[in-house]
């Protein structure tokens, strides 16, 4: 009963709070630290509670993540929103993505995350 108590949780932070508010770089940071506190409720039920939150982890670390590098990751997804080779474009995003460390939102998902960030 818990996994889907975690499941729906993971999924309504995403949803309702990663990618529907606005974020500054500091926002980010804090997000992520309240992320991980909730994450460490889930420790008395399994040895590694992050996995049952890995869309919201993602979002942490795409909204957390220096400058510089969110401003290229975003260029990089943005290329594989236009025609062409797009296996090509959603490849290199795939492969930006797993870099960065994020493992489980898709291109799509990402750049509606970054999209999030106040400059």
């Amino acid at each position: 009963a818990w996994r889907a108590v975690a499941q729906s949780v993971n999924l309504q932070y995403f949803e309702e709070l990663a990618t529907s508010t606005s974020f500054s770089y500091a926002g980010g940071h804090q997000f992520a630290l309240d992320c991980e506190a909730l994450v460490s409720l889930w420790k008395p039920y399994t040895p590694r509670p992050a996995n049952y939150f890995k869309e919201l982890m993602d979002s942490c670390k795409l909204l957390s993540m220096p400058r510089v590098e969110a401003e290229h990751l975003v260029q990089v997804l943005g290329d594989g929103d236009g025609g062409g080779e797009s296996g090509s474009c959603e490849s290199d995003a795939a492969d930006a993505l797993k870099r960065a460390g994020v493992r489980k939102l898709t291109p799509a998902q990402a750049a509606r995350v970054l999209s999030k960030r106040v400059v």
